[in-house]
């Protein structure tokens, strides 16, 4: 229960005479001013009004009686809610002893986990000598298979922890830790799927090794180029040249339009021409299962073009992309599109060849440039992108989604456009400036490059062929692979290289065509019989020699 509690005290209180005498009575009236009000024994003597007056103490009686009044309606509403409180508090008591015993747990799981970890790697540092002596002698298991058997071991382990650490934590979901804890349990799950597929592939290949060296051993190699037709003519530029899967079908652009040839025999002629885009077309992909292809322009949108009747339509253009698009590629299956942009993103959309419909799925946009080429690995769980001083490693979760994975910081030296997979494990890189073709390789998980297998290309002095303009390399050549010829085909500054993949995975040059223009846009055809670029206001067509 509330009391009313005077704040001065009883003595402070003095009439105006100051006769430090007890005050009796009080004045009632607002006219006369708060220290004139209180009256004394001996102020009465000589008081004369007909003011209303009461007893000092008849007034605090009268005051505080009002205040009990007011107090104990103040304590019928506060009471209520201190009793709910109180049991808030004891319920938040209550989840406190929990959660701590939650966290308790969890901190034991990670414990265990370390543990059996740890556990694990000293299983595996024992061995004995005479059962190693046995199985190198009878060659009964490889490396690659000890370490995909670790790996799901670990895998296994890690699978089962997590399951227990994601049951506890739970009820943590929309706490910020609780996704850094997702992202490292997600970032470990890829880690080791990426090395279980790496051994399985590594594994793979050096139990069919022999097999897989008589068979490039049979095959031909490049050895040269053959002009066979530069008859055709075209003033406006060409950033890019696509075949269809036959290679009697050339696609090629014209600055803002895009033109069919027929391609017989390295021989060329105009079918159609295509209009839609607004500005120049700077990349094609053409489709190797239907009959359609994809474009993307300056102007910043997406086109698919589907024949039907031996015409060409486009599909409505995508501007999901806020710059010019730079580059294109398809999936193997061709479920998905996946594009580039000076915007610095990367765009994934989903394929609708039937209805001749693109449909836009997410974005990728840890660039902070513009985004020059894309690549897959052999498997395409792996995606590569470039823009001039990085190269992003993507990998592809079990949604099927990507999730960044690594960077790879290039020096201005390094500097370029153009990254290509040439299996699952290694890419190739194609400097600018530096004069020199780079191979990473998968280390410990990781793209790293290696020095030894680099490729030392023609050091050109630009000033002679085009004074004053110093980004000669554009790039919309973008580099050619055909695996089944061991071929690369690439655009370095104003010359075409012809390069071989020789059996060890080193890289050699076959041939350079000189063209002495820094204008040159073209490809290969996909079995790798014809190389057609434009280049000088037309087109050229060369035979690619093999013996």
């Amino acid at each position: 229960m509330y009391k009313p509690q005077m704040i001065e005290k009883e003595k402070d209180f003095n009439c105006s005479m100051k006769h430090q005498l007890p005050i009796t009575m009080v004045v009632l009236d607002h006219k006369f001013e708060i220290n004139n009000r209180f009256l004394c024994h001996q102020c009465l003597e000589y008081f004369e009004s007909d003011v209303k007056m009461v007893g000092f103490k008849k007034l605090i009686q009268t005051i505080e009686d009002n205040k009990k009044k007011q107090l104990e309606h103040l304590e019928n509403m506060i009471a209520p809610i201190i009793t709910k409180v109180q049991s808030i508090q004891g319920h938040i008591t209550n989840l406190k002893s929990f959660l701590v015993l939650q966290l308790d747990q969890v901190m034991d799981n990670t414990k265990d986990w370390i543990s059996n970890l740890q556990s694990l790697g000293l299983k595996h540092s024992h061995y004995s000598l005479y059962e190693e002596l046995d199985v190198m002698i009878l060659n009964q298991r490889s490396i690659e298979n000890d370490q995909i058997i670790q790996v799901n071991q670990i895998k296994q382990l890690n699978d089962s922890m997590s399951t227990k650490f994601n049951n506890k934590l739970d009820s943590f979901k929309q706490f910020k830790e609780y996704q850094k804890f997702q992202l490292l349990l997600l970032e470990i799950s890829s880690q080791l799927e990426q090395n279980i597929n790496l051994y399985q592939i590594i594994n793979e290949k050096q139990q069919n090794k022999n097999q897989v060296c008589d068979r490039i051993s049979q095959q031909l190699s490049p050895c040269g180029l053959q002009l066979i037709n530069d008859s055709v003519k075209q003033a406006e530029i060409c950033y890019g040249i696509v075949f269809d899967p036959t290679g009697k079908i050339m696609v090629s652009t014209s600055e803002k339009n895009i033109k069919i040839w027929s391609f017989e025999n390295g021989n060329v002629k105009l079918t159609h021409t295509l209009q839609g885009h607004s500005d120049i077309v700077k990349c094609l992909v053409f489709s190797q299962i239907e009959y359609y292809f994809i474009s993307g322009s300056c102007d910043q949108s997406i086109r698919m073009w589907k024949s039907l009747n031996n015409e060409w339509q486009s599909s409505q253009p995508y501007y999901q992309h806020k710059k010019e698009v730079n580059c294109i590629i398809l999936t193997q299956k061709e479920d998905q599109l996946i594009s580039g942009s000076n915007d610095k993103t990367i765009l994934v959309w989903k394929i609708h060849y039937k209805d001749n419909k693109l449909q836009f799925l997410y974005s990728l946009e840890n660039h902070n440039g513009s985004v020059y080429s894309l690549s897959l690995n052999e498997s395409e769980r792996v995606l590569a992108s470039s823009q001039y001083n990085q190269i992003m490693i993507w990998l592809k979760q079990s949604n099927n989604q990507w999730m960044f994975k690594q960077v790879v910081n290039l020096s201005e030296e390094e500097g370029g456009y153009h990254v290509k997979f040439l299996n699952d494990a290694q890419f190739i890189w194609l400097q600018q400036n530096g004069n020199n073709l780079s191979v990473f390789e998968i280390v410990d998980g990781l793209y790293q490059k290696n020095k030894q297998k680099r490729v030392q290309l023609k050091k050109v002095e630009l000033k002679k062929f085009y004074q004053g303009y110093t980004n000669i390399n554009m790039p919309f050549f973008p580099i050619i692979h055909i695996q089944a010829k061991s071929l690369i085909c690439l655009r370095y500054l104003l010359e075409i290289y012809i390069i071989k993949v020789q059996i060890d995975g080193k890289l050699s040059i076959i041939n350079q065509l000189n063209c002495n223009h820094w204008q040159i846009y073209g490809t290969i055809t996909n079995d790798g019989q014809y190389l057609a670029f434009w280049c000088k206001e037309g087109y050229q067509i060369h035979e690619i020699l093999y013996k």
